[in-house]
């Protein structure tokens, strides 16, 4: 029976929408990750270093016992909206070992064992708090904007954020090629 007590706040609806999205930051941006699409977050682990891979590549580590591929998403970001920064310098590793960052598993039904190292998370966000952009993406520019970045959307202090899809992410040909 529903109280009427008018100094309750009400029970959220059956139907009410649950929070959808990670909200973390990786460098100059702000991205959404589907919460069912997301594993494990993990305190930043320093990985090791592995040759011959590209910039955005920061090496292996062994989270709670499974070898996982680190990316810094901010990177790989810069170099798959430029080709140029594919073989940008590295920063170095260390250099993402602030007390913030963290290290967010891909879900194990991907079969990708990877992490995404990102700078902070913000926590959890209803999908409610976004309207989508006109044109789609947070900050479209000339060609084509891959599937698993393809849509943007902003909150209602303005900021402009990126949903990212870590589904096609984890089968883009761009994200699975480390290799230089």
């Amino acid at each position: 029976m529903a109280s009427s007590d008018p100094t309750r706040a009400p029970l959220p609806a059956a139907d009410a929408a649950p929070a959808a999205w990670l909200a973390v930051e990786a460098g100059p941006h702000h991205c959404l990750l589907a919460l069912g699409d997301t594993g494990e977050i993990f305190p930043w682990t320093v990985p090791q270093p592995v040759p011959h891979t590209l910039a955005w590549f920061l090496g292996v580590a062994n989270l709670r016992g499974g070898l996982y591929g680190v990316a810094r998403l901010d990177a790989f970001i810069a170099a798959d909206a430029d080709p140029q920064e594919t073989h940008a310098p590295r920063r170095p590793v260390e250099a993402a070992s602030a007390a913030p960052s963290r290290l967010i598993a891909l879900h194990s039904r991907f079969e990708v064992n990877c992490a995404l190292q990102v700078d902070r998370v913000l926590g959890l966000r209803g999908a409610d708090l976004f309207e989508p952009l006109p044109g789609g993406e947070a900050d479209a520019g000339p060609g084509e904007t891959p599937a698993w970045r393809a849509r943007g959307c902003v909150d209602a202090t303005g900021l402009r954020w990126r949903v990212l899809d870590l589904q096609a992410l984890a089968r883009y040909p761009r994200f699975l090629s480390v290799g230089v």
